[in-house]
């Protein structure tokens, strides 16, 4: 019941999550303050991602060996409480930093105009509390989920949700855009009170003890290159960000909500199987269960891709219903909309591939292998940096879309299954004839299903009409062909659910 309880918990989290976006489109639409507000949050996400990223990879693998290891549970807690007294220094500097200088800081990695961000120089300063507070909920969370406390872990999410939410709907009323950074603070401020309180019950005991030891000398050895690639996939990303605060104002806002609605289908369905999944896969490596490692992990890869391409190809050929129902409110224009629907269009195609990227990452990080995936990752995203510039600067803020989808589908999915093929051996060829089947079921469904929408939209049906038959259409046809090819996906939530507890 862990599986589903924490994937149900999740879900509502990041329903509530998109709802605070569909908020800031009905009160504020697509401005330059809004391109701020959105710039400022996605850039101290990205940054403690930099940090958090080795949390899940590196730090939750070597805490699990611990705790199975005889007396474990006093050298787990030495180690994270090493861990954790340097986390917080650096968080702490980071922190001050942004809180000191966020002008200066702010026009340094974006391209809006000095002057604009001096204006709003009030709403940036909140940022820093956004940032300290985003990566020592993470760590507390990567704690709850080594203990197996998944529902926790997940329900941290979706208080920090609701709250923000609930802040945001009375603050961004009085106070503005600057109400919006207030509510996004003050909510991470209740996620880390709940998460302090959670892990005390657990009976972990967080203290700063700056004495080191061999296992975190351990993690320095096997951070170093995956930090490193970290770097690169960090300026990737901001990049992407970079090149987006230089469209003409609104459209890095509209481009946002695109991205927002695409991954709610991942934040819902997927990270949170995957977070069980990645402490499954920790565990079964550690006793050496070799067969239930490669068991696990392609129960995953198939009923990835069986829920991930239809819900894929439901959104990209339903964009403009969907956007319409969401966001044609309020003072949210149409020509936002336009471009929000044009970007979904295109960036709903890469949600399967993200999925199983994930996925193959976590499964190369279980046998700590952190070598050849910071290589590969390192030159893709070195490669993503030109893509973007070039088909941004030949597209305009489409590029963006299509460079999101190109790399995924041309590099980061077949790099991803190499580097899983350099950790462990596998029965590749049912794998790959597995995800021949699926593809085959996809083509013909998209086909069906484009003809079945081009149909019901020249009959001048409603968008929420077109939306529900197109994806009940989509759906059945996708599962019928899959059944008829032999492809099933079975006893994974079983799996995930009998977690064995650990020796603590």
């Amino acid at each position: 019941m862990a599986a589903w309880r924490n994937l149900l918990i999740s879900a509502a989290g990041a329903v509530l999550n998109y709802l605070s976006f569909v908020i800031v489109a009905y009160l504020f639409g697509a401005t330059v303050q809004t391109d701020i507000f959105l710039f400022a949050l996605s850039f101290v996400i990205v940054v403690s991602a930099l940090i958090t990223t080795v949390f899940g990879a590196i730090f939750l693998p070597l805490y699990i060996k611990l705790l199975h290891q005889p007396d474990g549970t006093v050298q787990a807690g030495n180690f994270a409480c090493s861990f954790f007294a340097r986390l917080l220094a650096l968080t702490v500097l980071v922190g001050l930093c942004m809180l000191i200088a966020p002008v200066p800081i702010f026009s340094w990695v974006s391209k809006f105009d000095p002057a604009i961000l001096a204006q709003n120089q009030g709403l940036l300063t909140y940022f820093s509390l956004v940032f300290s507070l985003t990566v020592i909920n993470e760590f507390l969370r990567v704690i709850l989920l080594a203990h197996e406390g998944y529902v926790a872990a997940s329900s941290s999410v979706l208080l920090q949700a609701l709250s923000n939410l609930a802040l945001m709907a009375v603050l961004a009323v009085f106070g503005g855009v600057h109400g919006l950074a207030v509510a996004a603070a003050a909510s991470r401020c209740i996620q880390c009170v709940y998460l302090l309180w959670r892990v005390y019950r657990m009976g972990v005991r967080i203290r700063l003890h700056l004495a080191s030891d061999f296992y975190l000398r351990e993690f320095r050895r096997l951070a170093g290159p995956y930090w490193a690639a970290s770097i690169i996939s960090t300026v990737s990303v901001f990049f992407y960000d970079y090149v987006a605060s230089g469209l003409p104002a609104g459209q890095l806002t509209a481009v946002a909500f695109a991205q927002k609605i695409y991954m709610l289908p991942v934040s819902m369905l997927a990270l949170p199987v995957i977070e069980i999944l990645n402490t499954k896969l920790s565990t079964l490596h550690a006793r050496k269960e070799s067969e239930g490692v490669q068991r696990l992990y392609l129960q995953s890869l198939t009923l990835s891709l069986l829920v991930m391409l239809p819900i894929s190809l439901i959104i990209s050929l339903n964009a403009s219903p969907i956007s319409e129902i969401l966001l044609s409110r309020g003072a949210y224009l149409q020509s936002s909309l336009a471009i929000t629907v044009h970007s979904m269009s295109v960036l709903a195609l890469a949600i399967p591939w993200i999925v199983l990227f994930a996925i193959n990452g976590r499964m190369s990080l279980v046998f700590q292998n952190t070598r050849v995936p910071s290589l590969f990752g390192s030159l893709g995203h070195l490669i993503s940096i030109f893509v973007v510039w070039w088909l941004v600067s030949a597209m305009g803020y489409i590029g963006l879309a299509w460079a999101k989808l190109t790399m995924e589908i041309l590099y980061f999915l077949p790099f991803g299954f190499l580097v899983v093929r350099y950790s462990i051996s596998l029965r590749w060829k049912t794998l790959f004839g597995d995800l021949a089947k699926i593809g085959m079921a996809t083509v013909l469904a998209y086909a069906l299903a484009g003809c079945g929408i081009s149909f019901m939209q020249h009959a001048a049906m409603p968008g929420l009409i077109v939306l529900l038959c197109s994806s009940v259409l989509l759906l059945v046809v996708f599962f019928v062909f899959c059944g008829l090819f032999g492809v099933m996906a079975h006893g994974l939530f079983d799996s995930l659910r009998r977690v064995p507890k650990s020796k603590l």
